[in-house]
């Protein structure tokens, strides 16, 4: 122990600083034991820089507490005082923990280490659980680390650990340490598909095997001559894997990844395998499937989600594959039953969820305020009466379903008179829904309505080829480029006194959330002014619409996912 004592600049007139002292140390802080051969005090100079001129030594001595009893003082002063006091020592607990405590995002096979021992410990008991009033023993170890496989951490859960040191030569024989903690993954990641670049042996060819010297296997992996990863359509991160499959000539398309060490799916609660598809609307049929090992396991979903954009979850209950869990020596996805295309696949893993969250298609029956079939007139089929005016000479043509209005992008549109859509009542926004099928290959607005002035409007629009809402100066994306010149089915909900930002607001694409964060997150607070348009921004008359619009719908309330999936079109219960 350092003491550097009272340090006054009258300290050597008034004398301040201690002097005879009786020190004394515990580990319990009430049995204590006097520390032999402590000498007087130096004083103190009173000057600046004073270095510690007082060096106690404890002799080795194991302690938690000490404690210092002034019985005299350096000169006539009424009382003591000490300015600074130091302590040394080799910690009797283990220290350093790894991972840190309160790390997150940590595998469940993990290995815990500690950088240093405690002092004089001869082995080291690690106690483990969810609740840190209440750990149990893992195990024992000479030296760190510890390896927590035979504990089988479960995914997403939060554990707290000690390490208890322990000599039984020594009293006491066990100190307990400080209790740390770590948050497991949500999944275990089987591949992501960002590891891969144009370099040999890194192509994700080279990774997932697929049927370029194989006449029976009709795939390819990649884009372009080098066969490089999807980087535009991207569930995470900035790459995916794009399987071009042809069954013309061949029974399936597929392509497999094979691990380098087979992969235990049967630890840390795992109850499911995950991956996210895209298919294309130019795809001309097939039907999907993945095979753990040589197990295939056809998807259940619906076949025509492979012609359609947006990404698609599938939850594979690990539980009814049928297949060998224990050692996963090879992944495939493949697609047969004929037909020809791409579809995208990303972020494969390992979940904990034993049930899957579906989503079941049903019709909305209540809050329809207009609805425009677009069926060779511009009649409002809600009931309301709110029938449309076409403006600038539009046509109808073949649309999604029976005709659909086609606009020049120029001045052609739909303006609905009298009707100023879904506003503020007392400053609340109140909730409403839009949907339309759509069809272009450029951008513009679909429906508009609202004031001018800060911003106090609305705008349903493609932006960049995907869709975009705007409101004062916020906007809210979304994550698919769909100006492909296919028909597509788009919807905007909106939920009262909603900001720009999921889930407060949603854009759905052919059926499926499609919303990304962007641009500022402003309270919506829409204005009763100008008339609602369909194909041009009403308050400002531009961005008209160049491609054709179908089955235009406001609702007055904001429509769940199920019903936004059956007005896509969707008829099969598919994965949230």
């Amino acid at each position: 122990m350092w003491v550097w004592n009272s340090n006054q600049t009258i300290e050597a007139f008034i004398g301040f600083g201690a002097k005879d002292v009786v020190i004394e140390h515990s580990l319990d802080g009430e049995s204590w034991t006097v520390l032999e051969g402590v000498g007087p005090l130096a004083q103190a100079p009173g000057t600046a820089g004073y270095a510690h001129n007082n060096t106690i030594e404890f002799g080795g001595v194991t302690a938690q507490h000490v404690r210092m009893t002034v019985n005299s003082v350096q000169g006539f002063a009424p009382q003591a005082s000490l300015s600074e006091v130091r302590f040394f020592s080799i910690p009797t607990l283990a220290t350093r923990p790894s991972p840190d405590s309160g790390a997150t995002d940590v595998a469940p096979d993990l290995t815990l280490s500690w950088g240093r021992n405690g002092r004089e410990a001869d082995s080291h008991d690690v106690y483990i659980g969810t609740d840190a009033n209440d750990l149990s023993l893992a195990g024992r170890v000479n030296e760190s680390p510890f390896d927590t496989a035979a504990s089988d951490l479960q995914l997403g859960q939060t554990y707290h650990w000690q390490v208890v040191e322990v000599n039984d030569a020594m009293d006491p024989s066990e100190w307990a340490g400080a209790i740390w903690s770590f948050t497991t993954v949500e999944t275990i990641l089987v591949d992501d598909m960002e590891s891969y670049r144009d370099e040999e042996f890194l192509e994700i060819w080279a990774t997932w095997i697929d049927g370029f010297d194989d006449p029976a296997n009709g795939s390819l992996v990649g884009n372009g001559a080098a066969g490089a990863p999807e980087t535009d359509r991207v569930h995470g991160g900035s790459q995916s894997l794009p399987l071009h499959y042809d069954n013309s000539a061949a029974a399936q398309s597929e392509a497999t990844r094979t691990f380098d060490v087979p992969m235990d799916w049967t630890g840390h609660g795992v109850a499911s395998l995950v991956l996210y598809f895209q298919g294309s609307a130019t795809n001309t049929g097939g039907s999907l499937y993945v095979k753990i090992n040589d197990t295939k396991i056809a998807y259940d979903g619906d076949a025509s989600n492979l012609m359609r954009l947006g990404w698609n979850k599938w939850t594979i209950i690990l539980a009814e594959a049928g297949a060998n869990l224990s050692r996963v020596n090879s992944l495939t996805v493949g697609v047969d039953s004929g037909g020809m295309g791409v579809v995208t696949i990303d972020d494969i893993q390992l979940t904990s969820d034993g049930a899957r969250d579906l989503i079941t298609p049903v019709e909305p029956v209540e809050g329809l305020v207009v609805y425009y079939p677009l069926d060779g007139d511009y009649q409002d089929a809600s009931g309301n009466g709110l029938h449309g005016t076409p403006m600038g000479g539009p046509f109808f043509e073949a649309g999604q379903s029976g005709q659909a209005v086609s606009l020049n992008g120029i001045d052609q549109y739909v303006e609905i008179t009298g009707y100023k859509g879904i506003t503020v009542v007392n400053g609340v926004q109140q909730p409403f829904t839009v949907t339309n099928w759509f069809k272009t290959t450029e951008n513009g607005e679909m429906v508009t309505w609202g004031a001018s002035p800060d911003g106090q409007r609305l705008s349903w629009r493609l932006d960049g080829g995907s869709l975009r809402t705007e409101h004062g100066s916020g906007n809210l994306r979304g994550n698919t480029v769909a100006n492909d010149g296919e028909w597509h089915h788009a919807a905007l909900v909106v939920t009262e006194g909603a900001t720009l930002r999921p889930n407060a607001t949603q854009l759905y694409l052919d059926g499926l959330e499609d919303s990304t964060f962007s641009g500022a997150d402003v309270l919506y607070n829409l204005q009763p002014d100008t008339d609602v348009s369909i194909g041009r921004r009403a308050t400002s008359g531009d961005r008209y619409f160049p491609g054709s619009l179908d089955d235009v719908r406001i609702y007055d309330r904001d429509l769940t996912d199920a019903e936004i999936a059956w007005l896509a079109g969707r008829t099969k219960a598919f994965d949230k």
